[in-house]
């Protein structure tokens, strides 16, 4: 990867992966395991409102790169300064220089 690419990872995220387990009775439970901790740099964000069922919710898109890895897909969160987001994409920059992850976040009404 490149320096300049590098210098711009100025923020910590966790990347998660999900791990479901099973309660007492059986009934899944929704659980998320540490991928690992790493520098990212947060490219874009935007905002808007789509029909979730038959409400009106906010969506928070943000565009992260971070070091290549072979790990991440958009099954996985990002977490970063306590607010979590699903990965909906995940894209190669260069040749395996980086990875472009473009999350996404429900915001609370």
């Amino acid at each position: 990867m490149s320096v300049t690419c590098a210098g711009k990872l100025n923020r910590r995220v966790v990347l998660e992966s999900n791990a479901p387990t099973q309660d007492s009775y059986g009934e899944p439970i929704e659980s998320w395991s540490t991928i690992a901790t790493v520098w990212a740099s947060k490219l874009s964000a935007t905002a808007s409102e789509k029909f979730k069922g038959e409400q009106l919710a906010g969506y928070r898109t943000i565009v992260w790169r971070i070091r290549y890895r072979t790990d991440v897909d958009n099954l996985d969160r990002l977490t970063y300064a306590g607010e979590k987001y699903n990965v909906t994409g995940v894209t190669e920059e260069g040749n395996k220089d980086a990875l472009i992850l473009i999350t996404e976040a429900i915001l609370d009404r």
